[in-house]
């Protein structure tokens, strides 16, 4: 089992998700194209992964809109995060998440009833 792949089950073991990534989701998350996972963070029931090309992963409950799916569909497997792109830094809040792109541009998604987003929007990311 490769480094990265190892990694991605560390972190759900780490957050404890219930819908989370299996062994062969992960091996063929890990293996897809040329990319590398530069970087992953895990919320409250979630986590996100920062792809080489600057595209961002997301799996887990999604119960809040949390993994920017623009549905509340829980997934075991990583889903693109659409709309999203050039990101350089992620950050999986406990049922929120933000990234930012290369340009500066902040972009978040998921629960807002504490206004942690910034926006009025929820499910599907937005620009702050």
């Amino acid at each position: 089992m490769n480094l990265e792949i190892r990694n991605l089950m560390k972190l759900c073991q780490k957050i404890g998700l219930i819908c989370c990534l299996t062994l062969s989701a992960a091996t063929a998350f890990a293996a897809s194209g040329q990319m590398t996972t530069l970087a992953i963070s895990a919320g409250d029931s979630d986590a996100l992964a920062l792809r080489s090309d600057g595209s961002v992963w997301s799996w887990g409950t999604n119960q809040f809109g949390e993994m920017g799916i623009s549905n509340l569909t829980c997934n075991y497997y990583p889903m693109r995060v659409v709309g999203v792109s050039n990101v350089s830094k992620i950050s999986a809040g406990e049922v929120h998440s933000l990234a930012i792109e290369t340009n500066g541009t902040v972009w978040a998604w998921g629960d807002n009833s504490g206004g942690e987003l910034g926006n009025t929007n929820g499910n599907s990311p937005v620009p702050v």
